[in-house]
């Protein structure tokens, strides 16, 4: 019984971790997809006055980078690109982790219903 007992408990605790992990990277998921939107409104605003966004731009990364830009729109433009593709990737990166959790924690589901009573799986 005691080895039951155990058993139990770790397949509870690494149950318990496996959706924490989860919830971690819906959390981080939810907060890509924010710098993602600011990102598209950022390249939205180079379509709409690509010099004033270059301005712009340029001086926001000088004061945070603490570094000198030219007022270059491609530059600019590619720095931004880039921070579009480097989001994009990191966020479906968390979704298919998350995605990728969701068997394996039916899994411990499963053995847990069926190992301690819960034979019709509600």
């Amino acid at each position: 019984m005691i080895l039951a007992d155990v058993k139990f408990q770790t397949l509870h605790d690494h149950y318990k971790e496996t959706l924490a992990a989860i919830k971690e990277s819906n959390k981080l998921r939810d907060r890509l997809m924010i710098f993602l939107l600011v990102v598209v409104l950022v390249l939205l605003f180079q379509m709409i006055d690509p010099n004033e966004s270059a301005a712009t731009l340029s001086a926001w990364l000088s004061q945070k980078l603490d570094v000198t830009l030219t007022n270059s729109i491609g530059f600019v433009s590619s720095i931004v690109w880039f921070s579009l593709l480097a989001v994009m990737v990191r966020y479906f990166q968390t979704v298919i982790f998350a995605e990728r959790q969701y068997p394996y924690l039916h899994n411990i589901e499963e053995k847990i219903s069926s190992d301690y009573g819960d034979k019709d799986g509600g």
